[in-house]
């Protein structure tokens, strides 16, 4: 069985913001639906997943629309399971793609259609468009210039127009294509998206046994990407496709359900997390594992029913929890981590971990050359590598302070920096060396950052008899479990 473990550089920053702006109030604070970024460019973090084209589909076929200002309106509906393609603009390599709308703007979809089918008789390629209602286009062009002669030249003289105007390029336009038709253009602004509803069932991406997500898709496009794809759904089915990610859905029902509820509350403790791309949470290590539909199992399906709505509070608040795979006898306290004081994050003794779990005795062995060019990489030049001192640890024996020596100098780490300069699994390690060459074998126990709950020890609890709620209480000190 496979854990996930949080890959912790994001989260010194999530924990101590938290922390900073205080606990927030847990009444009414699990929304119902919950946004997750699928695909998406956040260059502070540098992340950048965005796409510029793709496919959707469903069983029983799609609704494409858009909504603005919160009012939706339907464009258009595919019957059958055949994909659609979502794409940037008609071109995808166009960086400049102007249009001409021919004969007004604001007609209704009929007479659109109508005068696209006339358009296209008379031997202009014409298409669809959506802008605060129905437009008609032919294009694309590479310059205005273009598109004035195109016009000049061609068109006028094969149909008698009333009205055109060239359309310039949009860094927020969406193509919408129906197998074996033309496109459907969306112009996009900052309150105007597009969507994407399966008719009935689940949402298909690229074809992907690997991508099928309950509720629906918006698309966004911002002037700094290619198209954000974010997954609508409702919260208590997000975690369908969060918790067998992160215990797996075949572990002991008490163990899952302290899985749903731990990852209920880390979800509601970052909402807007990402706000200023249009999303809560994404799928990458920033925050949890989510992997939709096609990831879900009955068994935590029911453990997240059962659990619906409860949540961790310390006096009264949600309490940001955290938990990691295994934290080889004892958890941490968070400050030995992260630096931060939290009352309920403290270090408390495991003796329900398995030992047996993946990564939990593990050891790594590098050169001096190795850690050199490590060091090189940060951009700290030690030169030839002395030494590596472990000078502090915690009560757990977790290593707090690792000085790094070499022949131009030293460079200290604390915390978790003890355990992330080498891409360790914990702290939790002794340092022995050998040399001809110098060599320095990292010999440790546990995997992740053992701050909150151990998924391995939980499983362990669950085994011996304990009840979610008695779990989540041994490893969170003082917190209360509730709606």
């Amino acid at each position: 069985m496979q854990y996930s473990v949080h890959k912790l550089t994001s989260i010194t920053i999530i924990l101590l913001f938290m922390f900073m702006c205080g606990y927030s109030h847990a009444s009414g604070m699990v929304p119902a639906d919950i946004r997750i970024g699928l695909f998406f460019n956040y260059s502070q973090r540098g992340i950048n997943t965005a796409v510029d084209s793709f496919d959707v589909a469903s069983e029983n076929g799609v609704i494409v629309g858009t909504v603005k200002n919160g009012k939706y309106a339907e464009l258009f509906r595919q019957s059958s399971n055949a994909s659609i393609t979502v794409q940037k603009d008609i071109y995808i390599a166009t960086t400049d793609a102007f249009y001409l709308r021919i004969n007004g703007a604001g007609v209704s979809k009929g007479a659109a259609e109508s005068r696209i089918k006339w358009l296209n008789s008379k031997g202009i390629e014409a298409k669809l468009a959506y802008v605060d209602g129905w437009q008609v286009w032919t294009g694309p062009y590479g310059s205005v210039d273009a598109a004035k002669a195109d016009l000049e030249n061609r068109i006028s003289k094969k149909v008698k127009l009333n009205e055109s105007q060239i359309i310039n390029p949009s860094k927020t336009r969406v193509a919408v294509i129906k197998k074996g038709e033309n496109a459907v253009m969306f112009d996009g602004c900052s309150d105007s998206f597009l969507r994407i509803y399966p008719v009935k069932g689940q949402l298909k991406i690229n074809n992907s046994p690997t991508k099928i997500y309950r509720g629906r898709l918006e698309i966004r496009r911002t002037d700094k990407s290619d198209m954000t794809v974010i997954n609508i759904l409702p919260f208590e089915q997000y975690l369908y496709g969060v918790v067998p990610n992160e215990i797996g859905g075949a572990s002991p029902k008490e163990a899952v359900k302290a899985q749903a509820v731990a990852a209920r509350t880390f979800a509601v403790s970052q909402l807007k997390q990402y706000n200023s791309l249009g999303f809560d949470l994404c799928t990458t290590p920033f925050t949890q594992v989510y992997r939709g539909f096609s990831s879900e199992y009955p068994a935590s399906n029911k453990a997240v029913d059962e659990t619906k709505g409860i949540v961790v509070t310390y006096q009264g608040k949600i309490a940001p929890v955290f938990y990691s795979s295994s934290d080889g006898g004892a958890t941490e306290d968070v400050k030995n981590v992260w630096g931060s004081e939290v009352p309920y994050l403290k270090s408390v003794k495991d003796v329900y971990e398995s030992g047996k779990s993946i990564n939990y005795n593990w050891s790594v062995t590098l050169s001096t050359y190795e850690i050199k060019d490590i060091m090189n990489k940060k951009g700290y030049d030690l030169g030839d590598i002395l030494s590596l001192d472990i000078t502090k640890t915690s009560s757990t024996t977790r290593v707090t302070e690792l000085v790094i020596s070499g022949t131009k100098g030293k460079k200290t780490y604390i915390n978790e920096g003890a355990r992330t300069v080498f891409s360790l699994n914990s702290q939790l390690y002794t340092i022995t060396t050998s040399k001809d060459p110098l060599k320095f074998t990292f010999v440790g126990k546990g995997w992740g950052h053992a701050v909150g709950m151990s998924q391995d020890g939980a499983i362990g609890m669950a085994k011996a008899g304990y009840t979610y709620e008695e779990i989540l209480k041994h490893y969170l000190t003082g917190v209360k479990i509730g709606r």
